[in-house]
């Protein structure tokens, strides 16, 4: 299965340095991918959630 997006965690420490980046999830259908960014976006409302089609951003959640 080739699974294109992905939604991907990044936590920032105080001194805005990335202390930790995770993959939260990967789907191949860009409404199903689109639904999950939305669901991670509103379960780690202090993290930035990215939504990716490999390594172009399609949507952030610190910019929404």
């Amino acid at each position: 299965m080739n699974n294109r997006y992905s939604i991907e965690l990044i936590e920032q420490s105080w001194d805005n340095w990335v202390a930790a980046e995770r993959i939260l999830a990967r789907e191949s259908d860009l409404d199903a991918a689109h639904a999950l960014y939305k669901f991670c976006a509103r379960q780690f409302p202090n993290c930035v959630v990215l939504l990716a089609d490999r390594a172009r951003i399609l949507a952030r959640s610190d910019y929404s």
